[in-house]
């Protein structure tokens, strides 16, 4: 009887095993990492021609084209907007570091409780015009201080992954993110003269021995500086789309020691104010938005002493 009582134990403890096993490698259980897919994600930057992305937030696609040697995003009425080269490098970087932690589900009906079902967002990579990449994006989690995962699946299989990074905030974008919202990028200190041309007002603000003076006069250094840092990095994400080249009202040249000009333009045409720079021309920018064009075109009694 003792060892009927053994064989039976024995058996039970064998078949929870064997059940266990299965659960995990059958069921909706967790992989071990030596069973993960190592790749979960192939691309060849090199062929990459499009990108088309499927924001949740507001459903709209955004879609990304390689065009010569560069990038373009598509907006409304067949437009195109160029995209910084960097921006592209960094996303698909991103998408070369996904890597597979942990299996977390199996089952398509687990898919809502990690956001990867049919309104998620969804990464479409094409290589050459042909798709290499259909990734669905889901929700994002902290594990530990400072540690934050993502959970992701192909569009063609049922398993979530969970993958480092915080995917949502690069992927879940509007088309105006990828745009070139820069009016200005430059170091001050490249500067030697600034000419403001208005119409009811004229005047030159000239670097003298490391001092900025207007008419020959010591401008205001806290002023001078805050002005001039201010104007180095100016950027916006206020674009006007339909605006037709019209009048240019106020201009601000900024001469470098390299002797290459910067030029600021605010313009009008139908009432509708913008600022454009010769650094970003194709872009105009509203001017009323966050008083963009009063912070940039500034009179000479602000640096007046």
């Amino acid at each position: 009887m003792p060892n009927l009582k053994s064989n039976k134990t024995q058996f039970i403890i064998l078949l929870i095993l064997v059940l266990a096993v299965i659960y995990i490698y059958f069921g909706d259980g967790v992989r071990k990492e030596s069973n993960l897919k190592a790749d979960l994600i192939s691309i060849d930057t090199s062929k990459v021609s499009e990108i088309i992305l499927s924001p949740k937030s507001n459903g709209e696609k955004v879609k990304l084209h390689k065009e010569n040697d560069g990038w373009k995003v598509e907006l409304s009425d067949n437009k195109f907007a160029s995209v910084p080269t960097e921006k592209v490098i960094n996303m698909l970087s991103t998408l070369l570091k996904i890597k597979p932690n942990v299996l977390v589900s199996r089952k398509k009906e687990n898919w809502d409780e990690y956001q990867v079902g049919e309104n998620a967002t969804k990464v479409e990579i094409y290589e050459n015009g042909n798709k290499n990449l259909d990734l669905v994006v889901g929700k994002y989690s902290f594990q530990q201080p400072r540690q934050m995962n993502s959970y992701v699946r192909l569009a063609s299989e049922t398993e979530v992954y969970e993958v480092d990074g915080f995917l949502e905030m690069q992927f879940n974008q509007k088309k105006n993110s990828f745009r070139d919202n820069t009016i200005i990028k430059d170091n001050e200190s490249n500067w030697v003269s600034l000419k403001f041309n208005y119409p009811d007002e004229k005047y030159s603000m000239i670097r003298d021995n490391g001092t900025w003076k207007i008419d020959g006069i010591e401008a205001d250094s806290l002023e001078t500086v805050n002005y001039l840092k201010s104007l180095a990095r100016l950027s916006s994400t206020e674009y006007i789309d339909n605006f037709v080249e019209g009048k240019t009202t106020k201009t601000i040249t900024i001469e470098r020691d390299d002797s290459t000009n910067i030029v600021l333009n605010e313009m009008v045409s139908n009432s509708t104010v913008v600022v454009n720079s010769s650094v970003n021309k194709e872009s105009f920018f509203d001017a009323a938005k966050n008083e963009l064009g009063n912070k940039i075109f500034v009179n000479k009694n602000i640096f007046i002493k």
